[in-house]
């Protein structure tokens, strides 16, 4: 099965508040859908778009990759850490 995502639905209301849609894809078909609300107001980071690919990256990581790939020794949590170290 291939797994991916996609953001629609980006939208702001003129001052703070902004939402995004993300659908969770099974080999091109929507599984499920989920709205996610944010604010430019906050550090960066955390506008509707900006969670919403969080979540999406995060639930494509658990369909494509074991917990022992994500989070073993030199898996992509590892990797992840040692990039955000090095910058």
């Amino acid at each position: 099965m291939k797994y991916d995502w996609r953001i629609r639905d980006v939208e702001d209301n003129g001052e703070f508040l902004s939402w995004a849609t993300v659908d969770y894809l099974a080999d091109g078909k929507v599984i499920e859908s989920e709205t996610f609300c944010g604010t430019s107001e906050e550090p960066p980071g955390h506008t509707g778009c900006e969670l919403a690919r969080a979540a999406a990256q995060s639930w494509w990581e658990t369909q494509e990759y074991t917990i022992e790939e994500r989070l073993g020794p030199f898996g992509l949590e590892y990797w992840r850490e040692a990039r955000e170290e090095g910058s």
